[in-house]
């Protein structure tokens, strides 16, 4: 049992990623026909109850990155580029975070 709060970016399985990573790279050269992600990119979101909370957690990977941060109203990220493919660690704002609320609470009111 944990004694303090959760991390921001919880420990994942690094080597399993890393070699799932290297396992679609051979697959797409092995098999050139197949169609690739125009504009991939790799998303991580950062956790936190609160806004100061993941705006550290999106800063301290800009640090380890050595990247830096951008600012939205909405809000925040760091991104470093692979060739075409982004890594990107996000984070949102309060205000992101009510305007998504508010635009879910219609969900179950519309139907198609």
């Amino acid at each position: 049992m944990s004694s303090g709060p959760a991390p921001a970016f919880l420990p994942a399985d690094l080597d399993g990623f890393v070699a799932g990573l290297r396992e679609l790279a051979q697959f797409l050269t092995d098999n050139p026909k197949i169609p690739a992600p125009y504009a991939p990119s790799l998303m991580v979101f950062a956790r936190g109850e609160s806004e100061p909370e993941r705006r550290a957690a999106v800063v301290r990977a800009a640090e380890l990155m050595g990247t830096e941060v951008i600012e939205k109203r909405d809000h925040f990220k760091t991104l470093r580029r692979f060739g075409p493919i982004a890594y990107q660690v996000w984070g949102s704002t309060d205000v992101g975070y009510a305007e998504y609320d508010a635009r879910r609470s219609y969900d179950d009111s519309v139907r198609l």
